[in-house]
């Protein structure tokens, strides 16, 4: 009768000591959803393992080029005429219903980090920019962490923080992040932390005191990533049991060992 072997117990131990990913990416694809500014909705499938997203406006709006709608180089993207949409991007339970009944709970304590970027102006004169504000609930706590040299005016209070382009220039990023940020790009660009919610509330504004009716503009967003508190589960285990032969066999050689020890003492 063979004895398991350290290996196999310790392959035994690890077995029943499941990880969980400490940090989840979450990737939006490549998608035009040409409709949004009618409809309000955009739905996002599979943005990472088990999980879905959308994106909501509260009132239909005007788009000046609706195939820019949707997501590019795996961040979100909407574009829109001058004037204020209030939007929502929420977070699902793939697995529940339809995808979209249940909002994301991985049940542990969380963060979620996302960037929102090509926040930028037309000109340095204040006559064509772009406003995001966003808003956190009560329960959740709300960072934002810009450049040192950011180009944007931050105003920020209780639930909230504002982002201006009023005196920053025009920055190219209406394509996707194609890798990193680069510096002109950091430097309208705002990272957004929130915890424990899979919902979060913002504003984007376009001012234009020069033609209301001109081309529009595009906001990026990174998805980011959710960190959980949590990094692994691990559950205990029962000690892997000894064959009956074994049992015997390591009685017999007690038995033999005591025997040993009274010879030597005689």
């Amino acid at each position: 009768m063979r004895f398991p072997t350290k290996a196999t117990i310790l392959a035994a131990a690890l077995c029943v000591a499941p990880c969980i990913a400490s940090a989840i990416t979450l990737n939006f694809g490549d998608s035009i959803q040409s409709d949004f500014a009618s409809t309000g909705v955009m739905s996002y499938y599979n943005v990472a393992d088990g999980i879905n997203a959308t994106l909501t406006s509260d009132s239909s709006f005007v788009s000046g080029n609706a195939s820019k709608n949707g997501s590019v180089d795996d961040d979100i993207r909407v574009n829109t005429k001058a004037g204020t949409v209030n939007l929502t991007l929420s977070l699902f339970d793939s697995t529940v219903g339809d995808g979209f009944q249940s909002l994301y709970d991985p049940g542990v304590d969380y963060d979620w980090t996302l960037a929102f970027y090509d926040i930028d102006g037309y000109d340095p004169t204040g006559t064509w920019y772009e406003t995001v504000t966003v808003y956190a609930d009560a329960a959740s706590e709300l960072t934002y962490t810009v450049t040192e040299t950011t180009a944007l005016d931050v105003t920020s209070g209780s639930g909230f923080a504002t982002f201006s382009a009023a005196d920053a220039p025009a920055v190219k990023g209406q394509n996707g992040l194609n890798g990193e940020l680069t510096a002109d790009q950091s430097s309208v660009a705002a990272i957004i932390g929130i915890s424990n919610t899979s919902v979060l509330d913002f504003s984007f504004t376009i001012v234009d005191n020069r033609d209301p009716n001109n081309s529009s503009r595009n906001l990026l967003i990174d998805g980011g990533n959710i960190s959980l508190a949590s990094a692994t589960v691990t559950t205990p285990i029962a000690p892997v049991p000894l064959p009956a032969a074994g049992l015997l066999m390591i009685a017999a050689m007690a038995t033999m060992g005591v025997a040993s020890r009274r010879s030597r003492k005689s």
